[in-house]
């Protein structure tokens, strides 16, 4: 068959909107998928409404992860969509196959959708509010690729494609503000759903289960999630940080960009966690309590440790003393002050130094104000002794007339003498 100058070969597959047949685009020769909207649907506004949304929206991107669109048109009553057309298999696919997939692959294949919605959002401000295994292709050499654009939505444009309020989405994959209905959707709510579609790969477990599409969307909503290892052990704790972090309950916890979520990952791939922020739950990831920086002013006594206490407290002791203590002097000569600080530097800085403790002990207890109090009392001795020595004598001197000239006496002669 022969559709608008492409000849339907086989069919790919089919879905809630159509089919999808492999096809040969004759002007170009090159294999096509070609979408083609279900007969029965053409008579609702609504559907082709979606359909040409889609059109729309595909014509803008080119990327290599994303499905490419060629052609689209009406003809003959017919809608369709021509696209890159993708040798390989659904990711939904091989997961019925595998059921787990390793965990480098599934990030390799996180990271090929979070560089394709990274472009999507940054030039267009698209979310694709859809993200699954079903809507990811890979090729024959394991890269990812996105495609189902179909309920897509451009912040950008003013359309009324989504009605408040309405729930768009996956149940299983639905974010919390999806499954709310909420109006402020943005790129966060992709997020949320490209780490429930890790979740699913590496633990081989949809994150939330239940007998109704109510039912898992008010769990996405309420219930708090179980870590992948609970189902899968031998998952590393990086990749189950990472699934935390993008799940978080609160989209302002996740990452702030699709370039951080490729940072993590890449993180991740490394062997490593990914960046500590908001968004780490207490259930998957607890971290490692800080230890308090040593201040440098600091002297080790006041630090925590049997070890330091020993080896430091006498320089503490004679330093901290109030000057009023009677059992040990409070230290005042500015020379001992200076030399104990040294000390404590030193020690502080070489905590297993002896010989810099020993010195700062007799530093400290060194008999100072002895010293000085004995040579107080030495010179009041000499004093005493010299005032001794020299008294008789300065009476002796004062008691005895001075003599002028030739001996006389002023005032006084020598007959009345």
């Amino acid at each position: 068959m022969e559709l608008a100058g492409f000849v339907l070969k086989r069919k790919l597959g089919e879905g809630g909107m159509g089919e999808v047949w492999l096809a040969n685009q004759l002007t170009m020769q090159r294999d096509v998928a070609l979408k083609i909207l279900s007969p029965k649907l053409v008579s609702d506004a609504n559907f082709i409404r979606r359909f040409e949304h889609e059109i729309k929206i595909a014509g803008k991107l080119h990327h290599p992860n994303i499905i490419t669109a060629f052609d689209a048109g009406h003809v003959q009553g017919l809608y369709y969509l021509a696209s890159q057309y993708v040798d390989g298999m659904e990711l939904g696919d091989r997961m019925k196959i595998d059921r787990i997939i390793p965990e480098r692959d599934a990030l390799r294949i996180v990271r090929d959708i979070a560089c394709a919605l990274d472009y999507a959002w940054s030039e267009f401000k698209i979310l694709h509010r859809d993200i699954k295994p079903s809507n990811i292709m890979l090729d024959k050499k394991n890269r990812a690729m996105l495609m189902d654009m179909g309920i897509s939505k451009s912040l950008i444009e003013d359309n009324a494609y989504t009605i408040s309020g309405t729930v768009v989405g996956t149940p299983y994959y639905i974010s919390p503000e999806q499954a709310r209905g909420d109006k402020d959707v943005d790129f966060h709510s992709d997020i949320y759903s490209l780490g429930a579609t890790l979740y699913h790969m590496v633990a081989g477990k949809f994150p939330f289960e239940g007998d109704s599409s109510l039912t898992i969307m008010t769990r996405h909503i309420t219930d708090p999630l179980v870590s992948p290892k609970e189902h899968y052990e031998k998952l590393s704790d990086h990749v189950c940080k990472l699934i935390d972090k993008m799940m978080n309950k609160d989209q302002k916890q996740r990452q702030g960009s699709w370039r951080q979520v490729v940072k993590d990952v890449d993180l991740v791939l490394g062997g490593k966690d990914p960046m500590i922020g908001p968004g780490l739950s207490d259930v998957v990831f607890k971290s490692k309590p800080r230890e308090e920086a040593v201040m440098p002013d600091k002297t080790a006594a006041m630090m925590a440790g049997p070890a330091v206490d020993k080896l430091h407290t006498p320089v503490n002791i004679t330093i901290n003393r109030p000057p009023s203590s009677p059992e040990v002097p409070a230290v005042t000569d500015l020379a001992e002050k200076s030399a104990i600080s040294t000390a404590i530097k030193a020690v502080s800085s070489s905590p297993g130094n002896a010989r810099v403790e020993s010195k700062a002990k007799v530093v400290s207890s060194f008999p100072v104000n002895l010293i000085l109090r004995f040579a107080a009392v030495l010179l009041l001795l000499l004093a005493l002794v010299g005032i001794g020595f020299f008294l008789p004598r300065l009476k002796a001197g004062l008691n005895t007339p001075v003599l002028y000239g030739n001996g006389a006496v002023p005032g006084v002669t020598p007959e009345k003498e």
